[in-house]
């Protein structure tokens, strides 16, 4: 089984060439150290890396024990300072006609070479298991035994495989790790708002053209609900309107309902009388004990001057029924669209 396929890191096939990047700025050091001990470690599973040169001065990073303590935010690099990346690539060459060999690959250009390799060095003299897996590795050939046609079933490969366990079983801290993850997580937060705005108005244009979708619903629900429980409490206020007591609870249910109603219809562009607001009750099977249509339709008659009456009565640091804020309550997160939508009513 090759490396490609047997890594315990997951697949990268099918990633683009950022989320590939993404991806393994996200692994732990010992990810790291194993991903780049792979024969396809810059383009994993087929899938190009995309990694930004971003140069880094030594003086900018400062080290303890191996541990990097200080250095300037570097995303899109998570080869820095893993010695199974640095030690395999810093001298790789390629034959050019004419040229001869030539160095080639991505740490001869890399702008942060410099200090990668006092990363890697530091690291490699550590610990006394490291150096002398290090040390060994190099009198055996080091990185020139990588050239060899039969470097797999070679010693030195052995060797080799040693010094990269020695580094995982001593992995070491970056700042650079948990400043990487805080980038990306500020960059999923603005993405997800700079989405919640364009969805928001999208939303907001259907509206006004009488659209309400599946989400809206939802919320419209949610507002219903709120309002419900709102009236539901304040029978139970010693100071409660006379008007809202008088109303036995059963009633004040099928008033949310009738509430409901009247406000799907009116964002729809369809007139919210009645008889409309009464064939939507029946139409999306609300509570209903009315005998037929027309005694359906008197008691939502019933309800809507109710509500015109809550709607005026002070209550709370406001009124009694609030009247429906599209800007607050129909606008969402996505977070609060996800919930909103598995709740979604049928219209």
């Amino acid at each position: 089984m090759s490396a490609a396929t047997s890594t315990p890191n997951g697949s990268f096939a099918n990633l683009t060439a950022g989320a590939a990047t993404r991806k393994l700025d996200e692994f732990s050091y010992p990810q790291k150290l194993r991903h780049w001990m792979r024969s396809d470690p810059w383009n994993p599973d087929g899938t190009q890396l995309y990694c930004p040169n971003t140069k880094i001065s030594r003086s900018g990073v400062q080290m303890n024990n191996g541990h990097i303590e200080k250095m300037p935010l570097l995303v899109g690099r998570p080869c820095f300072g893993i010695a199974s990346a640095f030690l395999r690539y810093k001298d790789h060459v390629r034959y050019i006609r004419a040229r001869g060999l030539q160095p080639a690959g991505r740490c001869h250009s890399c702008k942060a070479k410099e200090a990668c390799e006092l990363v890697v060095n530091r690291r490699l003299q550590s610990t006394a298991s490291i150096k002398d897996a290090w040390i060994e590795w190099l009198q055996a050939g080091g990185p020139a035994a990588f050239r060899k046609p039969h470097f797999k079933q070679s010693p030195v490969r052995r060797l080799w495989a040693r010094l990269c366990g020695e580094l995982v079983r001593n992995p070491f801290m970056s700042v650079n790790d948990s400043a990487v993850l805080d980038h990306y997580r500020d960059e999923d937060r603005q993405r997800r708002e700079k989405d919640a705005q364009r969805q928001a108005t999208k939303r907001m244009r259907d509206r006004r053209e009488g659209n309400v979708d599946a989400l809206d619903l939802a919320l419209l629900e949610e507002a219903a609900n709120k309002r419900l429980t709102s009236l539901v409490a304040a029978t139970w206020h010693p100071r409660c309107p006379q008007a809202l007591l008088r109303i036995p609870l059963e009633s004040v249910t099928e008033l949310r309902d009738v509430w409901l109603g009247k406000e799907i219809l009116r964002l729809q562009k369809r007139k919210p009388n009645a008889p409309s607001i009464a064939r939507w009750i029946v139409d999306t099977e609300r509570r209903n004990k009315s005998v037929n249509h027309a005694a359906l339709a008197t008691r939502v008659t019933r309800d809507l001057k109710r509500i015109a009456e809550f709607e005026l009565i002070q209550w709370d640091d406001g009124v009694l029924l609030p009247t429906l804020d599209c800007l607050t309550e129909l606008e969402v997160i996505p977070d609060e669209m996800i919930r909103a939508k598995s709740a979604a009513i049928t219209p």
